[in-house]
């Protein structure tokens, strides 16, 4: 859940073995958010900000594009 109008933010981070994209939907599953890179600048840190306009719940997604495990940590304000 996060507050009206006031600065959002997800962050993650991974071991460095996989690179990682993640989106954030709002409550009607539309994409408020996303650190989606190409493959040639991919990354495993990942972290998105926006001002909700409503309070509500949203949903994060959090792509591992490799086949190995890949330990990393998330979090949000």
């Amino acid at each position: 859940m996060f507050k009206a109008r006031a600065l959002a933010e997800f962050a993650a981070i991974g071991d460095g073995d996989t690179a990682i994209d993640v989106v954030v939907k709002d409550a009607a599953g539309r994409v408020v958010a996303e650190d989606v890179r190409p493959i040639r600048r991919a990354s495993d840190l990942c972290v998105c900000r926006w001002l909700p306009d409503a309070e509500q719940e949203y949903t994060i997604i959090l792509y591992n594009y490799g086949r190995v495990y890949n330990l990393g940590q998330a979090g949000c304000n």
